[in-house]
């Protein structure tokens, strides 16, 4: 049996439009298992981190920042 894991998704529309649930669903009927949230920015840094809270074994986060924000400052 083959496991697929979306090694990268943005989860911000989807939370944004109440589609989550749906999209996990479909997902897990088309064989996949495992998802990997993509942050790019400081709020989807904590959608990705909160999802990854939230869904267990199923979401797993990253943090960093797009190209287009390198030249702002972050604290940590």
């Amino acid at each position: 049996m083959n496991m697929f894991i979306d090694s990268h998704i943005h989860f911000d529309h989807f939370v944004a439009t109440k589609k989550l649930e749906n999209i996990i669903e479909n997902a897990r009927k088309d064989g996949v298992e495992k998802m990997i949230s993509i942050g790019g920015s400081h709020q989807s840094n904590e959608l990705s981190i909160k999802l990854a809270k939230d869904y267990q074994k199923v979401i797993y986060a990253t943090a960093g920042y797009d190209r287009e924000l390198a030249s702002e400052s972050y604290d940590a």
